[in-house]
């Protein structure tokens, strides 16, 4: 395991020793099993663009299937179309405090990618939910968002809980801190099989973190600037 990290004052972060990594990689597989499938609704995203209407069987974008995610009060599974290859984003999707837990499942991050788009912002923005992602590359998102804007140039979480599973965050940035990810708040971030590199920011170029926790195994956190 590569990383360079740089961390705020008074975080909590596990770094796991090599003893300890099979039974967490056991352990943390069991919970994302258990969070994502029980009491599943599953929402397949068809389209390619950002439109935000209804999610409707066979006609749905990326931002309707979180938003039908939401409205559940079920652990929601929102997976995607053979072909997808490149979501493109207007603006950023934020999930508040959802009714269950969401679970994103790519079909590979060298298969599907979500862009930030062109405007000035973040890819996702989780306040206290629990948000699950897989099998995507997250690229191209600018930090800015409606919740501290200016930190966590892919992904922001504030409480509740973020788990990467073979995800790549790259070529994201953002002007105050952590230009991959960002977490606050007594959130917890958990990091296995992904990548985070080439993500710029003032300080904190792959992940910034306050008062949280961060797990992280079999991952690569480099190549990142500030």
């Amino acid at each position: 395991m590569k990383l360079n990290l740089i961390l705020q004052p008074f975080s909590t972060v596990l770094l796991l020793n090599n003893f300890k990594l099979r039974n967490y990689l056991i352990l943390f597989a069991l919970y994302l099993v258990t969070v994502s499938f029980a009491n599943a609704a599953t929402f397949t995203v068809t389209r390619t663009d950002d439109r935000n209407a209804i999610c409707v069987t066979g006609d749905c974008s990326l931002r309707e299937a979180i938003v039908a995610a939401k409205a559940t009060f079920d652990n929601d599974v929102i997976d995607f179309s053979t072909g997808l290859g490149l979501i493109t984003l207007a603006n950023e999707i934020e999930i508040q405090v959802p009714n269950g837990t969401i679970s994103i499942n790519g079909g590979g991050a060298n298969v599907l990618t979500i862009d930030g788009g062109s405007g000035n912002n973040r890819i996702f923005s989780t306040i206290f939910a629990t948000l699950n992602i897989s099998g995507v590359t997250l690229t191209e998102g600018n930090g800015i968002g409606n919740n501290r804007s200016g930190f966590g140039g892919a992904v922001h979480v504030d409480g509740g809980s973020l788990n990467l599973d073979g995800v790549y965050v790259t070529r994201n940035t953002t002007g105050s801190a952590g230009g991959g990810l960002s977490v606050e708040g007594g959130g917890v971030l958990r990091i296995l099989n992904s990548t985070i590199s080439d993500n710029t920011a003032f300080n904190c170029g792959g992940l910034t973190n306050g008062g949280s926790t961060i797990a992280i195994a079999n991952s690569t956190i480099s190549g990142n600037t500030a």
